[in-house]
């Protein structure tokens, strides 16, 4: 297995460092007004915070300079840049390093993660697998839903999200199939990634749901009246079974590591499903 080094720099201005194309004016900032000119207005040649512009002049800027260094724009994702240099692979991802839980859980939550970090240690085995969870109806003011998955390359985390739907679920099924096709649609942009850095897995991704309805819906080439709302996400689901891109497998609720991001846990949960997240205290 390749051992890759992993670094992270955080850059608190970096938005002032991208340079302006389109013509930006500004009135002249208090205290710095020019006694010779007061009614003159100025001209941006960089970008300030609180631009629409900043974002994609800072992408700009940035991406100029690492293709003049030799890295090549991701096929699976525009905002990855790749560089190879003979057998060594060089990848610039953005991420965060702690997992926060978020939104409504925070008012019911025994535990945290605000003192943690993710850890990134090199294994003997190259997998991809992920969990995927829904708690239906949860919100107890809209009645929404809230989904979630973690997906792991080996023993380490590389995504997960915790998000809670638009609108409301008629069905736990249809809300756990709705969280299902999300994850799936994660494991295969990370598989074409990897494909793309010329990494092989020893395996086809498993996908791990604690529900069985969802399981047998995704397993099952059948349509029933019930499920033409969620028929999309069925067709999608079920064709890269079909082309053994990924395959779906139960798991017990007790060791569903998704739970973490979709439900309030008493404390002991709580701190078992963390550790399985191979996160640390930070020192």
């Amino acid at each position: 297995m390749q051992h890759w080094t992993i670094r992270q720099l955080d850059i608190n201005n970096v938005f002032l460092n991208g340079v302006l194309i389109e013509y930006v004016y500004m009135h002249q900032p208090e205290g710095f007004i020019d006694s010779r000119f007061p009614y003159h207005i100025c001209k941006l040649n960089k970008a300030l915070y609180g631009l629409k512009q900043a974002p994609r002049a800072w992408y700009d800027q940035l991406k100029g300079s690492l293709v003049q260094w030799g890295f090549q724009t991701s096929k699976s994702d525009t905002s990855l840049f790749i560089k190879h240099a003979g057998a060594d692979i060089l990848v610039i991802l953005i991420y965060m390093d702690d997992i926060l839980i978020t939104g409504s859980n925070t008012q019911h939550v025994e535990g945290s993660t605000a003192n943690y970090r993710l850890q990134f240690l090199s294994s003997g085995f190259l997998l991809l697998n992920a969990y995927s969870d829904a708690d239906w109806g949860s919100d107890p003011d809209d009645r929404k839903s809230i989904g979630g998955y973690c997906v792991f390359l080996g023993n380490n985390l590389v995504s997960w999200s915790s998000k809670k739907q638009l609108i409301v679920s008629r069905s736990t099924a249809e809300f756990e199939y709705r969280a299902l096709a999300l994850a799936t649609s994660e494991m295969l942009w990370i598989t074409y990634l990897l494909k793309e850095l010329k990494v092989s897995l020893l395996k086809f991704p498993i996908l791990y749901c604690d529900n069985k309805s969802a399981e047998v819906l995704a397993n099952n080439l059948k349509y029933h009246s019930r499920t033409k709302h969620i028929e999309l996400d069925l067709h999608f689901v079920r064709d890269h079974i079909a082309k053994h891109e990924l395959s779906i497998d139960h798991v017990p609720t007790f060791d569903q590591l998704a739970d973490i991001l979709t439900k309030p846990l008493a404390y002991d949960q709580f701190a078992y499903l963390r550790n399985k997240l191979n996160v640390s205290p930070r020192p």
